[in-house]
């Protein structure tokens, strides 16, 4: 029975049956287990391995001393494509505050390019930066509302609860309607009602003219003289 020197701990053994691996003894497997996580951390530091080719027992002994027993998982830098190391709870996708700098300036300029013409969902050939007919004006505006009592035509939202006056909403998306042959349909909204009517508008502009149709006979705004004796007879009590 021969004696050897443990590789990793150093202490001179004389035991039965050590432990080897590539020419190298050892007197317990604990001891092997050093060693390679020891030489494991080295290569990794050089770069001359990577932690993905360590064995996963080695990777998850690694993982608990370097974390407190919480495991790691590899990501690819969304920017540089380097392979870095965090908790899956973190949700990083960027290596470092450069890339992550550079991810943010991509994802502002992508944000940019969605609101400008062609590229929004809404877009309708440019027509909604046409001028508004010279007759829709406040005193059209406020025969609409007036008709409808001030609320909103879609929730029923009473104008003073939004502090401002309801909008008023051309149905059929023209802004030249009353300035041409074309009927001139209006309904008020409130702001929140209004932005909805911004996507889907031929969806919108049936349903619009549906309920006109209906309910009201495709009238959607006093004319002057009967917006004049309203307010008349307002005065009047």
């Amino acid at each position: 029975m021969d004696s050897y020197v443990c590789e990793w701990c150093g202490v001179l053994e004389n035991k039965d049956e050590p432990v080897y691996m590539d020419n190298k003894t050892f007197c317990s497997n604990k001891c092997k287990k050093a060693y390679l996580i020891e030489h494991a951390k080295i290569n990794l530091m050089a770069g001359t391995i990577s932690f993905l080719d360590l064995p996963k027992s080695i990777r998850d002994t690694i993982d608990e001393r370097r974390y407190g027993r919480t495991r790691t998982c590899a990501f690819k830098c969304i920017v540089c494509g380097t392979v870095f190391y965090s908790t899956p709870s973190n949700k990083i996708k960027c290596c470092s505050d450069k890339c992550s700098k550079i991810r943010t300036k991509q994802i502002t300029d992508q944000n940019k390019l969605s609101h400008i013409g062609w590229t929004v969902h809404t877009w309708n050939g440019g027509i909604s930066y046409g001028k508004y007919c010279y007759k829709f004006n406040n005193d059209l505006r406020n025969r609409v509302r007036e008709f409808f009592e001030n609320k909103c035509f879609l929730c029923g939202k009473p104008q003073y609860q939004q502090n401002k006056k309801l909008s008023v909403h051309h149905v059929n998306y023209d802004k030249r309607a009353c300035c041409s042959d074309k009927p001139a349909l209006f309904v008020p909204l409130c702001t929140s009602c209004h932005m909805k009517t911004n996507g889907d508008r031929k969806t919108w502009e049936d349903y619009f003219e549906q309920i006109l149709k209906e309910k009201y006979n495709y009238k959607c705004y006093y004319t002057k003289e009967e917006y004049n004796q309203l307010k008349s007879e307002e005065c009047s009590f």
